[in-house]
């Protein structure tokens, strides 16, 4: 199979690009940042149980950014006395009725590190913009060997978030 190559322009100096395709195998590890899934409070809102799809640094460990007790008490007090007569001790309780979850804990990106299956790959993301944008690039996309349940994506070309240029395939099935 004839493979696809490109220039990309990386870390301040211009590298030939092998493209990767369908039914490659790669090794994502340690330090490399891709698209996925992750509970977003470990990122933005602390007590979120939703996940969202973001840029992570594959052996970061993310780690959730809880406000004590007494600062959502405190908060709740400030913001609500402003529109209705309440008490500090109000505040307390209703604070203390919510059951919020305000364990100590962290995500560690290292799930992500392993072999994955590349499933698609295709030139797209590019935008048009008032100024003139900026173009497509390669976008990869894979699904992990050992847990078909995570999948990760990420650019090879182009001017994106999660770029792994450089990456090379481990194994090659004829897809």
């Amino acid at each position: 199979m004839e493979r696809k190559t490109t220039t990309v322009y990386f870390e301040g100096k211009n590298i030939e690009v092998t493209l990767l395709q369908r039914g490659d195998t790669i090794r994502l590890e340690k330090g490399m940042k891709v698209y996925a899934n992750v509970p977003e409070r470990y990122l933005w809102t602390p007590f979120s149980k939703e996940s969202k799809r973001t840029d992570v640094i594959i052996g970061k460990v993310y780690k959730r950014n809880v406000p004590t007790l007494n600062e959502i008490i405190s908060k709740v007090h400030s913001e609500v006395k402003s529109i209705i007569p309440i008490t500090y001790g109000d505040a307390e309780n209703f604070v203390n009725g919510l059951n919020l979850d305000l364990a100590d804990d962290s995500f560690d990106a290292s799930i992500f590190e392993g072999e994955y299956n590349v499933y698609f790959a295709l030139s797209d993301g590019g935008r048009s913009t008032h100024d003139g944008g900026y173009p497509n690039g390669w976008h990869v996309f894979c699904q992990k060997k050992d847990d078909p349940q995570i999948e990760v994506d990420f650019y090879q070309s182009g001017c994106f978030t999660a770029m792994i240029p450089e990456i090379k395939p481990i194994d090659v099935e004829n897809a």
